[in-house]
């Protein structure tokens, strides 16, 4: 739900940092260069604490906008340096997320252009093209889901001299597959990651090139060879189920998942719930996104069904749907093929409030004619027109319709009596009891979606969301 909200909350920290430069001019001090100070130290913070697996917040799920988008605000030497890692640290996390990829593609391409032959982004842009084209195949065409690697984006990596029946043909969108395969080939005869064979066998395992298929075996052998993860056994089962060796495939997918079943019921409560919670907040961005072990799990019911064996694969799905993921569009798929559509995690019906006149899903026509006050359109960070209304305390994200409201001021518009300066319990009797609470904001997820922030018991910022 919060994800729709981030970038009212990251303006609101450029706003911060903006207050921040004018109140250190204004006291005699060169601002640039100590603003730029500042967020250089929290930089290398960040920076050291991601090298030590701290920080596994999902990069669009966070109410701050990255430490390199704000060193770009400010003069200095580096500010074209800040402003184009933090343009590739975008770019990088869109393809991890495998959402904005053809926005990611032109931004990959005009680096390469610069860093020409630089491995990273050649691998990243790789897997670009590569969930370019998954995503024009249908789920029942990829028969398995593929478990991707990317990197994620550091200064280092640019700094200067520093069924059992295959699917006939190529399923999906040709063209993106080969522009793919043909980004991986430039790097794949180097020296490169394993993770980067298995992402490359596991392209190659859908060609409609028998040759193609043998590579991708060996390749993807190789890959689980060097090192065993739960993406180098499943890339390789599925190199086997394509190549026709269902069985094989089907008994590597049985003994991984009986691996990973015995580690999640030795698993720490609270590492569970940390695993759990990161892959429903990732399924908010990427609808598609399951954990990497549990995709073992996911594709062990589904060799079981390309096999005939439906009591069994019901069974191991059944399972999958109750304990570890009902909302993916793959546990949704798993779901239709075996008629447990009452395991999936069921949507809330929707009544959104009216706000003035205007509720989310109204058109932009709807918009213009209903708020007549003097608005400021502009463009937030995923390419969504974000219409101001200052005098008003209001912001809306539009995209084609209104998706999002933010009320940020007292004199903001009310619906159903409440708003920005409300009780919490008032409010509450609109909007129900809260989910969660992230980042200080607390989540409602009933009829109408909405994340409120709360001072003193009192309402200061109202986010209301389409989902």
């Amino acid at each position: 739900i919060l994800f729709t909200s981030r970038s009212f909350s990251r303006e609101h920290e450029f706003d911060a940092d903006r207050t921040g430069y004018m109140l250190l001019q204004a006291a005699g001090y060169d601002a640039d260069q100590s603003m730029v100070n500042a967020f250089t130290v929290m930089k290398a913070l960040e920076d050291k604490q991601k090298q030590s697996g701290g920080d596994g917040q999902h990069y669009y799920l966070s109410t701050h906008p990255s430490t390199r988008e704000r060193l770009a605000q400010f003069n200095s030497q580096k500010k074209d340096w800040y402003r184009e890692t933090a343009a590739l640290e975008k770019a990088f996390a869109d393809v991890n997320a495998g959402i904005n990829l053809s926005n990611a593609t032109a931004t990959l391409v005009k680096a390469l252009e610069k860093y020409k032959d630089n491995q990273f982004l050649q691998q990243v842009l790789a897997v670009a093209r590569h969930k370019r084209w998954l995503d024009s195949v249908p789920l029942s065409e990829q028969k398995f889901r593929a478990i991707l690697d990317v990197p994620s984006f550091n200064d280092q990596m640019i700094a200067p001299q520093r069924g059992t029946k295959r699917v006939k043909g190529i399923p999906g969108d040709k063209a993106l597959y080969y522009a793919a395969k043909q980004d991986y080939e430039k790097i794949v005869s180097g020296v490169v990651p394993y993770t980067v064979r298995s992402n490359f066998a596991v392209l190659l395992a859908y060609s409609d090139d028998a040759k193609d298929r043998e590579r991708a075996e060996k390749m993807a052998s190789v890959a689980a060879t060097e090192q065993v993860t739960a993406q180098t056994a499943n890339n390789l089962a599925i190199t086997w189920h394509m190549a026709g060796k269902a069985t094989q495939a089907k008994a590597l997918l049985s003994e991984v998942s009986m691996k990973v079943e015995k580690t999640l019921k030795n698993a720490r409560k609270e590492n569970l719930a940390s695993a759990f919670r990161f892959m429903g907040e990732s399924q908010l961005v990427d609808h598609s996104y399951v954990l990497p072990n549990l995709t073992i799990i996911l594709n062990y019911s589904l060799a079981l069904e390309y096999a005939g064996e439906i009591p069994q694969a019901k069974s191991v799905a059944m399972q999958y749907l109750e304990q570890y993921d009902n909302n993916s569009v793959w546990a949704r798929h798993l779901a239709a093929t075996h008629n447990l559509s009452a395991k999936l995690q069921q949507k809330t019906e929707r009544k959104y409030v009216m706000v003035a006149g205007i509720r989310i899903g109204s058109t932009v026509g709807e918009l213009a004619e209903k708020w007549k006050s003097q608005r400021k359109i502009g463009t937030d960070a995923e390419l969504s027109e974000i219409w101001s209304y200052p005098d008003i305390s209001t912001q809306v994200r539009v995209e084609g319709t209104v998706n999002a409201i933010a009320l940020t001021g007292t004199n903001s518009p009310k619906f159903n009596g409440v708003g920005v300066g409300s009780t919490r319990v008032e409010l509450e009797k609109v909007l129900g009891e809260p989910q969660s609470l992230r980042n200080g904001y607390y989540r409602y997820a009933g009829k109408q979606p909405a994340a409120v922030l709360y001072q003193n018991g009192i309402v200061s910022e109202i986010l209301l969301l389409a989902d």
